[in-house]
């Protein structure tokens, strides 16, 4: 059985996507706002009809990178939330697997077994549920892992009792399969969308505000409602990107349903 503890931790913008965001909205807001002031300090507004100027290729080109880093961010996101929740499937699936198998022994170390296993799997609902606490998540994480050296000592004194019982192997192999699964699970919970990422995707859009804001003084053909649009769009996505990342809280979070579908198997 490994036992491995992985050194990843979840980043702070992780943790608070929602002040991301609003912060992201409002920079954006000032940004836009100081193209167009400094556009007025440099040169008078024209007069007409807004042309093709090179603020407006400036502009559409910086604002084509933005779309492209969303759509990159968006899509680490999506792939970091599947993975999570791929593995609390197979969690959940091993654990029944495991108590499949040790239904077939006989005796007191099967019932011990058990017994740790039911505990194990509670143990890892109250870790995945998004409602409980940092603190409480880490202390149900350390219990777990003291839960599944108990079960493992169990189960080699289940398989001294059991040598001739081919069973008894594939027992040993449900576990340690089960107990690489939480190392796999942990690593996926600490893998979050890269810092350098996201601060190109905040810098770019506030470079794309400004160079907006800019564009919009030379053409004398500013419209702010076209800025909030902008940063409003821009401040949803990039919390909609950091909730992905977050495996608890926010509105989208890995369910738990698989783990209390098979706890609830095994207390009927």
């Amino acid at each position: 059985m490994a036992k491995v503890r992985s050194s990843g931790h979840m980043s702070w913008y992780t943790a608070f996507p929602f002040i991301v965001a609003i912060l992201l909205f409002f920079a954006s807001l000032a940004a836009g706002e100081i193209g167009y002031r400094m556009a007025r300090a440099a040169t008078p507004p024209s007069v007409g009809v807004p042309g093709m100027t090179q603020a407006n290729i400036v502009a559409g080109a910086i604002l084509g990178l933005v779309g492209l880093l969303l759509a990159f961010s968006f899509s680490f996101g999506a792939d970091r939330y599947n993975a999570r929740r791929h593995f609390v499937v197979e969690e959940a699936s091993d654990i029944g697997t495991v108590l499949e198998r040790a239904e077939l022994f006989p005796g007191p170390l099967s019932q011990r077994l058990r017994a740790e296993l039911r505990d194990y799997a509670t143990l890892r609902l109250s870790r995945v549920d998004s409602a409980e606490s940092s603190s409480k998540r880490a202390n149900a994480e350390q219990q777990s892992e003291r839960e599944s050296g108990d079960i493992w000592r169990t189960y080699a004194k289940l398989h001294a009792q059991n040598l001739r019982n081919s069973m008894s192997k594939e027992l040993g192999l449900a576990l340690n399969h089960l107990f690489d699964e939480a190392i796999f699970e942990r690593d996926a919970e600490s893998d979050s969308l890269p810092g350098l990422v996201l601060l190109m995707l905040i810098s770019s859009t506030l470079v794309a505000s400004a160079a907006t804001g800019y564009s919009a003084c030379i053409d004398n053909h500013r419209r702010r409602i076209y800025e909030v649009a902008f940063a409003l769009v821009v401040a949803v996505v990039v919390y909609t990107i950091l909730d992905l990342n977050s495996p608890y809280g926010g509105f989208i979070h890995n369910s738990d349903e698989p783990l209390r579908h098979v706890l609830s198997l095994m207390n009927s």
